[in-house]
Formats: structure tokens, C-alpha cells, sequence
């Protein structure tokens, strides 16, 4: 994978917590050139180092870590895993193509569905186009918003560090 360099690290952080990244995440900019043009536009004069760290294989950079990927293994075989994600159109065309994506019965990506945690309505709609009842369904997020979005409808939630998950509690 791809790793970002010291200096392109504030570029980075800059990015994704940038208005331009929410916009992108909701599906309004379709492209990585769309989105790069509104990051020049919100930060001015830092487009050459913005267009460096978005550009080129910027999906690599979000990563499941090792304990995540083995414990969403593990969890499929004895549940049915659904995937409510905040990402742009760039982001879910490479994560379609992760190994681990046939693990989910059911994805919400909210680039297709215009809204974005913690949103209640994307929860609805994930819970609605899958007919999941809220009782029934465990949610785990590293947001403590999105956790308390969640918890707000019903659902089980618990905020994990996607870092180190402590894989027997949520199990």
C-alpha cells in the first residue's frame, strides 16, 4: 500500500476533514478531479500539495487493519454482516474490489445514497432496504457520534478503535 510522507501527512488530515471530502463522501463531486478542485477552491495556494496526496491511489490509504479484517471473518460465518460507510464514488469503486467486500450481505455507501453518518436517515435506510430491525442489529463505528446516531434509533452500538478492536467483546 501506499504510504504518505511526513510532509503530506498535514495535507491529508487537511483533506479528509475538508467540506470538499463531505461533499465527495455525499456524491455530489463524482471524481477525484471534481473533488481536488474544490479542495483548491477551499484552501487556496495548497492545490499542487493537495493534488499530490488525493490524487493517484488515494483509496489505499484507508486500510482495514489486520485484527479488523480477521474478526470480520470471523463474524460472517455466524452473522450477517451489512456495511454502512462514508465514502465517495473513488473510494467504494476500490473497496468493491477488496477481498473482504463478499463478506457483507447488504452495503449502504453514502455516495450513492446522498446522506452521510450520522445522518439518522442513512441508518433508516440501511435498516429499511434490508429489513433489519433496530433491536435485532449491532452496530460498530469508531465515531462516538455515528455510535450515538445509531443508538438514537434503537440499534446496539458500540464504538471500537479500528486500531485495536477488542474482537472478544464484540463478539
Amino acid at each position: 500500500a501506499k504510504r504518505l510522507r511526513l510532509h503530506q501527512v498535514r495535507y491529508f488530515i487537511m483533506a479528509i476533514t475538508s467540506e470538499a471530502h463531505r461533499i465527495a463522501n455525499k456524491g455530489i463531486d463524482k471524481t477525484k478531479e471534481e473533488t481536488i478542485q474544490a479542495l483548491a477552491r477551499e484552501f487556496p495556494g495548497k492545490e499542487r500539495q493537495l493534488r499530490e496526496v488525493y490524487s493517484g491511489n488515494w483509496e489505499s490509504f484507508f486500510r482495514l487493519y489486520p485484527r479488523v479484517r480477521i474478526l470480520l471473518e470471523e463474524l460472517s460465518e455466524d452473522y450477517d454482516l451489512y456495511l454502512l460507510s462514508n465514502m465517495s464514488f473513488p473510494e467504494k469503486e476500490h473497496f468493491i474490489n477488496e477481498p473482504i467486500y463478499p463478506l457483507f450481505k447488504g452495503t449502504v455507501f453514502s455516495c450513492d445514497a446522498g446522506l452521510l453518518k450520522p445522518d439518522p436517515a442513512i441508518y433508516q435506510l440501511l435498516m429499511d432496504k434490508y429489513g433489519l430491525k433496530p433491536e435485532e442489529t449491532v452496530f460498530f463505528d469508531v465515531s462516538a457520534r455515528n455510535v450515538e446516531a445509531a443508538r438514537a434509533l434503537g440499534v446496539h452500538a458500540a464504538r471500537v478503535r479500528s486500531y485495536d478492536p477488542d474482537t472478544r467483546k464484540m463478539k
